[in-house]
């Protein structure tokens, strides 16, 4: 009965990176879903652990199928656009290759997404934990979204968000230059899809088990989390990457709403915005030293 309530299949997407660690746990959550993806895209970003060995051996026997390619071994960003040009048309879902779904992830998602013509977006709640799974916490998502908010601050990061097959769409076609891609892809996408005009549904019904660990560039909002959002404050790197979003979006500009638009002309003229050329050089220098997961 659920299965005929849900729409087309969903593609999930996984960049990984020397993800041996807890590649296994995450793989086997997505097969333990209610509602079981309608296919798998690995990217794996020449891994030099076992990873690319874990994900063949674990995948073998699904019951749908599993795309297991080479990145382009060129940092977080391009391996995200690899997959991207290559998803299906379909519902996408971003995975990260250290957490753990929770059954009803998907089909959560595809039921509140089931209804929208137009780029819609489903970010689901969190439960943050220690590398092990345990001393578990909710991390609740916002339930307001505003594009102009949206240049500053990311309320959809890739390991809860869904699209539908509009957004999706929209996506792929207007994905930025390899130059031009963002350090967040997923921060891009979420503005995108709000600056068209398209929808942001929050559910705060956990979705995910976001593992903290030392390779986290963020992890959640308590302790290491808040001090290295602090330092990233401090160094600039903030400000580049708020940079590297509106520059993105320049790139779309004429598909955004009217009002949108002004809101982004405004935003380029903001002092985040423009700084000099040795600064801009910045954005990939301090980043790309950090593990994105």
């Amino acid at each position: 009965l659920v299965d005929m309530m849900l729409p087309c299949p969903v593609a999930v997407l996984m960049p990984v990176k020397n993800g041996a660690s807890h590649l296994a746990q995450q793989v086997e959550s997505l097969s333990s879903q209610n509602y079981p993806p309608g296919s798998l895209l690995i990217s794996d970003d020449l891994s030099t652990d076992n990873s690319k060995k874990i994900l063949r051996r674990l995948t073998q026997n699904f019951p749908f199928p599993v795309h297991i390619m080479s990145g382009p071994g060129r940092g977080y960003q391009s391996n995200v656009a690899h997959l991207i040009r290559r998803a299906p048309s379909s519902f996408w879902a971003f995975c990260d290759q250290d957490d753990v779904w929770l059954p009803d992830r998907l089909d959560r998602a595809a039921l509140a997404l089931k209804a929208f013509k137009r780029p819609a977006l489903h970010i689901t709640a969190r439960i943050a934990t220690d590398p092990h799974l345990n001393q578990r916490r909710r991390i609740s998502c916002s339930m307001k979204a505003d594009f102009q908010h949206a240049l500053f601050r990311n309320l959809a990061p890739a390991n809860a968000t869904v699209l539908n097959p509009a957004a999706a769409l929209l996506v792929q076609r207007n994905l930025p230059p390899e130059e031009l891609i963002p350090d967040f892809p997923d921060w891009w996408i979420y503005a995108l899809v709000l600056g068209v005009g398209g929808t942001i549904i929050f559910d705060w019904a956990p979705g995910v088990l976001y593992r903290q660990h030392q390779g986290n560039l963020f992890g959640a909002r308590h302790r290491i989390g808040v001090l290295r959002r602090a330092q990233f404050l401090a160094n600039g790197s903030y400000r580049c990457w708020v940079h590297q979003i509106i520059r993105a979006l320049k790139l779309s500009a004429p598909l955004l709403t009217p009002r949108n638009q002004k809101v982004l002309d405004r935003a380029t003229r903001h002092p985040i915005f423009i700084y000099k050329e040795n600064e801009r050089n910045h954005d990939r220098e301090t980043t790309g030293k950090l593990k994105r997961t």
